[in-house]
């Protein structure tokens, strides 16, 4: 479970950064999806680090994944309007929001496989 959280927020993370010069530095609101990916990052660090608390640190991570997803779901409307042919006012955007919500689903429904396993180990 920490790789894949290590993974998901690199991918982010790297994802705003993309996001950021793909427009032309313009706007700083293109590197939202680093202020999701550096803690789950820093969270995948102190799970490794320190595995007594790796589970909260997952957790956590988890919550960030929520609500990173709560902010980008309607990324999913925009792309459909996108590969159907419609116009949106910021592709870029738009683009960028689908592949961050598609990504915490993605890590969100892994992570949350994964601890309920350890929850159902650690009952019997």
């Amino acid at each position: 479970m920490v790789l894949s959280t290590f993974l998901y927020g690199l991918l982010i993370t790297i994802l705003g950064v993309i996001s950021y010069f793909a427009t032309g530095q313009v706007s700083k609101t293109a590197l939202i999806p680093c202020w999701f990916g550096l803690p789950v990052i820093f969270l995948a660090f102190t799970a490794w680090l320190k595995p007594k608390i790796a589970k909260k640190a997952i957790i956590a991570a988890l919550i960030i994944a929520l609500l990173a997803l709560g902010g980008t779901i309607r990324g999913f409307g925009g792309f459909l309007t996108l590969i159907t042919g419609g116009e949106v006012a910021r592709p870029a955007a738009i683009i960028a929001q689908f592949i961050m919500a598609v990504a915490s689903l993605g890590y969100i429904f892994i992570s949350g496989v994964n601890l309920s396993k350890q929850y159902n180990k650690s009952q019997n």
